[in-house]
């Protein structure tokens, strides 16, 4: 804004600051403006009041109103002319009872008065002769019409003609135009135009009688068929399209395709504002006079731009003055003369059609225009020119270095200074070689060469522009420098590495050992030695595998495991640092170690204590246990654990199986094998170990039903037959019906007897003296029919639910089972135990593993039914 008031002239800013301290006493108004008569310019400014400010200058043809009147100030707060006691000094004047300096617009700078400087739109300064001047405008004001009377005088947020900026007017096609803080807005459209597009920028640019937008925005006549606009309201095109009836008189005179009176529809005129128009498929087309340009598309407002002074459109319509690193864009004669932003330089200035290429060149890093147009950065000494933050910052040419970078305007002096040798700038400005735990410090060729003190080393020697490090390594303790630069300690096998004495030192990954730690500069070998399998240092270095008794010597996972000779075990296997004491137990005799390491001789029914011949427990057993099974190795032992008394496998003697044929369920008792037997088949003998059992070897006979002691023989000759599911002693003839002189018959049918009283006897029972029946010469069977007459065990018995006599005579159930419908059926789990765990299923039958046991069958050993 400075800018814009230098131009002002000096003769009138002064009246703002001139004003003799005496007027402003009583805070009068301030004069009005003098009256500028009747041409364009606008009035004279108002006068100054006490305190108050001037009246604005008035607008064209009519005086400036008059100043505020000022507050009237109190006696005390005048400002005085008196000096104080001694005067005051060069550059100062009396003011409120001390001296005010004159170029303090506070006090009025220069001026006799110490009345402040004032503008009524503008800050104040002081100029060069000591006379008040405007400074910058308010925020909203600009100076606009060069009058040095009228300071700042457009509010730029109001005024139509210079919105936003002198002389940028505010005039929107085919509408009342408002400026505003944002710009031109549309205020009013002119009747017959509409806003449709919503955008101030091409003001109201609906023509309301065009046929798609009639009478309002988006009313389309089209949707209706062939209709027109007719004085804003849709109605039926009489023509023919592109024909139209304009003039009134009946008939289809005019092409709104080629009329430029009539484009498109009637009475759209083709021209406009510095354009003219022709019309070509019912579309407006303008020609602009020189220096103008259609660019807000609307045919009816003419070429509206002035391509001369639009920044927007700057000598073309599409061609913007570009904002590329610009504060403000700005046009003149159609040249782009943009207020760049701090850096950056508006050094080409491109004319149209060429884009504008705004405030194109970055002061800050163009070596052609360093800090500012034209400033070239130097080329002495200099292989590649560079500018950055407006600065030289030039490659140089080996051994020189751009120190100095002076600032601009001063001119540059490209690279001034050698670094190839000098220690403060080695490689690089400013560059110093460290001394950090140096002897000497030195430069050669750019690079940092010191002489180190004891026990470090320089080994990084960085290259600039780094910063040297001086002998930044202490090569007693860095595994990575260990003894000398580079000299690694290995990470082969190594859980942590470690550097001591300049010997590396590492902590090794398991099981690996570090046993030959090489001194520098011989390469480290980390942790050389797998002491999990070498048999020369297994577990720790020089820690040997012993041979005593031992086939092959072997490590595993840093213990001696070796292959021993036959008959002995490497049981002890003591870990290091202990020594290895090799194959130690001899595994023949040993019971805690018979047949393999850890396989100890069970005691389990053991008396006398465990023993162990050729690998293999040889215990003696106590009571009615048998040492039977004997497992080799590496099963473990298992004692005596064979019950020679009950295990059906090892009945009596070891080996002594109760055989399974014709044999519902094996069982041994008391050592002798005591099996049920199916039905038809007896047991008669019970063969002692070691000889074989043979099961159920009898057929069922008069002599032996059901079981071989019960004898249907002995009860009067009858015979022993299958009847009914049961194994009974049936009648044979009459003769076998009568017992001690009795009278009866046999029923062939039935199998039993009927006496003469008319009683049919139970099976077994014959008649007696008294014509009755009898069992065995005694009393009668009585109860459920499954009850029968049996000479062994003798009496009457229930073949359906005696579990001692389970479906015929004698035929007695495993332990813990019961008869049910002359079937031995289990009724808990413990009843199925016959050498092998199962279940009792619901209908009292074993189940043993995937196998579900017939009536009366147990789980014997082998997990099978028996």
């Amino acid at each position: 804004m400075r800018r814009a008031l230098a131009g002002l002239a000096l003769a009138g800013l002064l009246a703002h600051c001139t004003h003799d301290f005496d007027s402003f006493e009583v805070g009068t108004a301030g004069g009005a403006g003098a009256d500028a008569g009747t041409d364009a310019s606008s009035g004279g400014a108002g006068g100054a009041g006490a305190v108050g400010g001037g009246g604005s200058g008035g607008i064209a043809g009519t005086g400036g109103a008059g100043g505020s009147s000022g507050a009237p100030i109190d006696a005390s707060d005048a400002p005085s002319d008196s000096p104080p006691d001694g005067g005051c000094g060069p550059g100062e004047k009396p003011c409120v009872g001390g001296c005010a300096r004159t170029d303090d617009p506070a006090y009025g700078c220069a001026s006799p008065s110490c009345v402040p400087c004032s503008f009524a739109a503008a800050t104040a300064r002081c100029d060069l002769q000591g006379q008040c001047t405007p400074d910058e405008c308010l925020p909203d004001r600009e100076e606009c019409d060069g009058d040095p009377g009228t300071v700042c005088e457009t509010n730029v947020h109001e005024d139509e003609a210079n919105c936003l900026g002198c002389g940028l007017g505010c005039a929107l096609a085919n509408a009342v135009a408002r400026c505003s803080p944002g710009g031109c807005v549309v205020d009013s459209c002119v009747v017959g135009w509409d806003d449709c597009d919503g955008d101030d920028a091409t003001g109201c640019e609906t023509d309301l009688r065009s046929p798609t937008d009639c009478g309002a925005c988006g009313t389309d006549c089209s949707s209706l068929g062939n209709y027109t606009c007719v004085n804003r309201q849709c109605v039926a095109n009489p023509c023919a399209a592109p024909l139209a009836d304009c003039d009134g008189v009946p008939g289809c005179e005019t092409n709104t395709d080629t009329s430029a009176q009539h484009c498109g529809y009637c009475s759209n005129a083709c021209g406009g504002a510095h354009a003219t128009g022709t019309c070509a498929g019912g579309q407006c087309q303008l020609v602009c006079d020189s220096g103008w340009g259609d660019c807000d598309g609307v045919a009816s407002n003419g070429c509206e731009t002035n391509l001369g002074t639009s920044s927007a459109h700057c000598g073309a319509c599409q061609r913007a003055c570009s904002s590329a690193g610009a504060v403000s864009a700005s046009c003149s004669g159609g040249v782009c003369t943009s207020l760049c932003q701090p850096g950056y330089g508006n050094c080409e200035q491109p004319a149209a059609p060429s884009p504008d290429d705004g405030c194109e060149t970055a002061l800050a890093t163009d070596a052609a225009n360093c800090g500012g147009c034209g400033r070239a950065c130097s080329t002495v000494n200099v292989s590649t020119a560079a500018c950055a933050a407006g600065r030289c910052t030039s490659t140089c040419t080996p051994g020189y270095g751009n120190c100095s970078q002076p600032a601009p305007p001063a001119a540059d002096d490209g690279c001034e200074i050698a670094v190839d040798a000098d220690p403060s700038n080695c490689g690089a400005c400013g560059r110093v070689c460290s001394s950090t735990n140096t002897a000497a410090r030195w430069c050669s060729a750019g690079q940092c060469a010191p002489t180190c003190s004891t026990g470090w080393a320089d080994c990084s020697t960085p290259a600039a522009p780094a910063a040297d490090d001086g002998c930044e390594k202490n090569v007693q303790f860095d595994p990575d420098n260990c003894g000398a630069c580079g000299r690694s300690c290995s990470t082969a096998n190594v859980g942590t590495r470690a550097c001591s004495g300049g010997l590396c030192a590492p902590l090794c990954s398991a099981p690996w050992l570090d046993c030959s730690q090489p001194a520098p500069p011989a390469a480290d070998d980390g942790c050389e030695l797998n002491g999990g399998a070498d048999v020369a240092n297994c577990g720790a270095c020089g820690r040997a595998c012993s041979s005593t008794n031992t086939a092959t010597r072997r490590c595993t996972a840093g213990a001696c495991d070796s292959t021993c000779t036959a008959g002995w075990g490497n049981c002890g296997q003591p870990s290091a640092p202990s020594v290895d004491d090799g194959c130690e137990v001899n595994l023949q005799s040993t019971t805690a170690h018979c047949g393999g390491c850890g396989r100890a001789c069970s005691n389990v029914g053991v008396t006398g204590g465990a023993t162990c011949a050729a690998g293999l427990c040889t215990s003696a057993c106590s009571g009615t246990l048998g040492n039977c099974s004997r497992p080799a190795a590496p099963a473990a032992d298992d004692g005596c654990e064979a019950d020679l008394a009950t295990d059906a496998t090892d009945c009596g003697a070891c080996g002594h199986a109760c055989s399974g044929a014709n044999v519902t369920a094996v069982s041994c008792s008391l050592g002798v094998c005591d099996p049920v037997c199916d039905l038809g088949r007896v047991s008669c003998t019970t063969p002692a170990a070691p000889t074989a059992d043979d099961g159920c070897e009898a057929s069922r006979s008069a002599t032996h039903c059901g079981v071989c002691s019960n004898s249907c023989d002995a009860q009067n000759g009858k015979i022993c037959a299958s009847l009914g599911g049961l194994e009974v002693c049936r009648c044979d003839d009459n003769n076998s019906c009568r017992n001690g002189g009795g009278s009866g018959t046999c029923n062939s049918g039935t199998g039993k007897c009927e006496c003469p009283i008319n009683e049919v006897c139970r099976f077994g029972e014959s008649c007696n003296s008294g014509s009755d029946c009898s069992c065995n010469g005694g009393a009668k069977c009585t109860g459920a029919d499954t009850v029968v007459c049996c000479q062994d065990p003798p009496g009457c018995r229930d073949l359906a639910t005696d579990a001692f006599s389970c479906g015929a005579c004698g035929r007695e159930c495993p332990p813990g089972f019961v008869c049910q419908a002359a079937a031995c059926r289990c009724d808990q789990a413990s009843d199925c135990d016959g050498g092998g765990s199962g279940t009792c299923n619901a209908s009292g039958l074993c189940v043993c593993g995937a196998a579900t046991c017939a009536a009366g069958e147990r789980c014997l050993a082998s997990g099978t039914c028996g």
